[in-house]
Parts: structure tokens; C-alpha cells; sequence
């Protein structure tokens, strides 16, 4: 049935390039397979020649150096004289700048950039209408096949958030989008 998939709905932010508001999540269990797997393959980022991944484990080494989970600085970039520590922090600002221009990311765990879902994968985007039809097929297929008799509840679940979601009355022309975390 695939991995354990999260689905974190996010709202587009046109003005700050790569950042993206969570506005609700969705633990789906192990959905990635048929239509799913599909709409997954499509909507994942390709790093052919492992570049943005190489840059997104270099923001995560230099965000390590300066920062401690929460927020506070290392006690190695503490104990750094003052332009020092300024040039470690520019450095981290100039790389994710670079990365907010080609990648969208979320606060996470902590107060850092979060490029990346569970699995390491960069993070996938896919509109809420082709997640919306897909899970319609696939919970149709379900119950015809006769996996469950009225669906898959958590199916339902997300059906019913995106309808929700895709109400202009509810939240007029926000762009709102969805995040596939740790298919």
C-alpha cells in the first residue's frame, strides 16, 4: 500500500517565493499506490544530476552549525566573535535564498526551512483539484473492488476537507495547495 502519507494542506504565498502556510494536516496511512503512485510520480521534483539535493544538505549542515533546535544559536557560533558569526548567518541567508527561488518549504519540527519530507524526497505540490479527483477514483475503486464496503474512511476525510477547502465562501480566491509528506 506504499508509506505512510501526511497530507499537509498549505496556502501559496505569491510574495515570499518558497514559503508556504500549513493551514491543516491529514495522516492518510499507506495510501501511495495505484492513481495515487501515479499523481505521486508526476508531482515529484526531479533531481537528475542530485544538484538541489547537494544544496539542500549544504543549508542543513550550515543551519546545524548556526542553530539549535530551537531557534538559539550553536554554542560554537556563540563563542565566534561577531563578524564571524555574521558571515556564518549571511552564508545560511544566501542559501536558502537560492533554495527559496527553485523549492517551496514549510516550518516543520523546528524553526528551520524544511525543504524535505520524512523520506529525504524533496517536497512534492500537487493542487488540490488532482488530489481531489484522485482520491475520488481511487475510493470508487476501492468499493468496487469490494476493499471496503462504503470506502476508505480516511479517503472521505481528505474528499471532505478539500470540499472544503475549494469553497470560494470559505476562502475566496487563497491558492491553496497540498504538500504529500512521507509517501
Amino acid at each position: 500500500m506504499g508509506y505512510e502519507t501526511e497530507l499537509i494542506f498549505i496556502q501559496v504565498n505569491h510574495r515570499l517565493k518558497g514559503f508556504q502556510r500549513v493551514i491543516a494536516t491529514l495522516q492518510m496511512g499507506k495510501i501511495c499506490y495505484g492513481k495515487i503512485y501515479q499523481l505521486v510520480q508526476e508531482s515529484k521534483v526531479h533531481d537528475k544530476d542530485q544538484k538541489l539535493g547537494a544544496e539542500i544538505d549544504a543549508y542543513e549542515r550550515q543551519a546545524g552549525r548556526c542553530y539549535i533546535a530551537d531557534g538559539d544559536y550553536t554554542e560554537t557560533l556563540k563563542k565566534m566573535p561577531e563578524q564571524e558569526r555574521k558571515a556564518e548567518i549571511d552564508k545560511l541567508l544566501k542559501m536558502s535564498a537560492t533554495l527559496d527561488r527553485k523549492l517551496c518549504y514549510i516550518y516543520r519540527d523546528s524553526d528551520r526551512q524544511c525543504y524535505t519530507d520524512k523520506c529525504g524526497d524533496i517536497l512534492m505540490v500537487v493542487s488540490l483539484s488532482n488530489l481531489y479527483a484522485t482520491l475520488i477514483e481511487e475510493q470508487a475503486r476501492l468499493i468496487s473492488e469490494g476493499e471496503f464496503e462504503v470506502g476508505y474512511r480516511r479517503f472521505e476525510m481528505a474528499i471532505r476537507m478539500i470540499d472544503k477547502f475549494m469553497d470560494k465562501k470559505i476562502w475566496g480566491n487563497e491558492e491553496l495547495k497540498v504538500i504529500m509528506w512521507g509517501h
